[in-house]
């Protein structure tokens, strides 16, 4: 996210972010910016500073477009030309003395990137079997204007939000949750989260410029959390049962475990069953898929090591 300024007296007084999570890895943003010109002479370009990350590093937009109201897309001016600054997304467009203009700015984003340099890639997943993403948000707020942070997360995934910190020049200062207004005239409240919302809403104001940082974590809801563990349990506990059923033929004991066939095969059953639609096991299950996948062979071989036992220890 970026603080957004115009030529002139042109304000940004009111910024809509919209930002929709293909996958935990990859989300599509859109903002809406409203200008407004308060000055007698008009406007003829609005700039963009690049986004950038906490170690302030330009962060690269990919597939960036800009449309004005009516959905024309609009030039982008190349950072060599004259008209633009580097570090700037230019823009040449008109707005009138005292007139308002609305513009819309689409990216893909990779909320990886947000994280500092000094983080490993791996630092954007926490957890181990069944894992989960964090990553924070930048949002400038400028003085006398508002913004509105809007975040669906994927499709069969859940989102959290910590309360947001401000920003100083020396370190972050967390806001206090009661009022949730800083004593420098910055401030937000959380319109909507889960469990009341399936996505998270988030007001910024400020009675001068201010920076948020905003902290969100994707995961896996309870629900299925928890029925990916239960299968691993299951299917663990049928596994240890078959070893001991081999370990007592090798000895020559006749040891028979009751329903332990019935377990097995509903322990492969349901193994099959979540391993065909475990969803973004490459984001968040790798691991775990691996493990049923493992678990689904030495259920399956079973009967075959006990046809071989059966030959050497008749």
């Amino acid at each position: 996210m970026s603080s957004t300024k115009g030529t002139g007296g042109l304000r940004n007084v009111r910024q809509i972010i919209n930002i929709y999570m293909k996958r935990p890895l990859e989300a599509c943003v859109e903002i809406h910016y409203t200008f407004y010109n308060d000055s007698d002479e008009p406007s003829e370009m609005i700039s963009f500073p690049r986004p950038r990350n906490k170690e302030e590093e330009f962060i690269y937009l990919p597939n960036l477009e800009v449309r004005d109201a009516s959905g024309k897309l609009l030039e982008i001016l190349p950072q060599r030309d004259a008209r633009c600054r580097e570090g700037y997304i230019c823009i040449p467009c008109e707005v009138k003395p005292h007139e308002y203009k609305t513009i819309t700015l689409k990216y893909t984003m990779f909320p990886r990137a947000m994280l500092l340099r000094a983080q490993s890639r791996e630092s954007f997943y926490k957890g181990w079997l069944v894992r989960y993403c964090e990553f924070p948000l930048i949002i400038p707020v400028e003085a006398g204007s508002s913004r509105y942070l809007h975040v669906s997360p994927p499709e069969k995934l859940e989102i959290l939000v910590d309360e947001p910190e401000q920003l100083s020049e020396a370190f972050p200062q967390p806001a206090q949750p009661e009022s949730r207004v800083t004593n420098h005239g910055c401030g937000y409240k959380i319109v909507a989260s889960p469990p009341d919302s399936r996505g998270v809403s988030i007001r910024f104001w400020g009675d001068r410029d201010c920076v948020w940082v905003v902290r969100l974590k994707v995961r896996l809801p309870a629900t299925i959390r928890m029925w990916l563990y239960c299968v691993l349990i299951m299917s663990f506990a049928a596994l240890c049962g078959d070893a001991l059923g081999l370990v007592a033929k090798i000895l020559g004991l006749n040891l028979r475990i009751p329903y332990l066939e019935q377990l097995r095969f509903a322990a492969i059953g349901a193994l099959i069953a979540t391993r065909s639609w475990l969803i973004f096991e490459e984001d968040l299950t790798r691991l775990l898929s691996k493990i049923y996948t493992l678990l689904v062979v030495l259920l399956a071989i079973r009967p075959l090591l006990s046809y071989l036992l059966s030959l050497s220890f008749p």
